[in-house]
C-alpha cells in the first residue's frame, strides 16, 4: 500500500512538473521552418561557383534574425 501511494504521488509531481515547466510559452519568438534543410552537391571543380537556395520561413511570432551560417 505505501509502495501505490509513493508510486501514485511521484505521478502527481512529475505531472505538475510537467505541466508548469513543459507548458508552451506565450511570449514571442521566432520559429525557422525550412522547405530543405539540407542539400547534396553534385561534384565540382576546385574553384568552380555552385549555388543552392535554401527558402525558411519564420513561422513564429517574432523577427527571425539570420546571424550565422555555417557548412556542415
Amino acid at each position: 500500500m505505501v509502495r501505490m501511494l509513493a508510486f501514485a504521488w511521484g505521478w502527481i509531481g512529475l505531472l505538475s512538473a510537467t505541466l508548469v515547466f513543459g507548458a508552451p510559452s506565450s511570449d514571442p519568438a521566432p520559429s525557422a521552418v525550412f522547405t530543405q534543410p539540407s542539400f547534396q552537391f553534385e561534384s565540382a571543380l576546385e574553384g568552380q561557383a555552385v549555388e543552392h537556395d535554401f527558402l525558411v520561413q519564420n513561422k513564429g511570432n517574432a523577427d527571425l534574425r539570420i546571424e550565422k551560417i555555417k557548412t556542415g
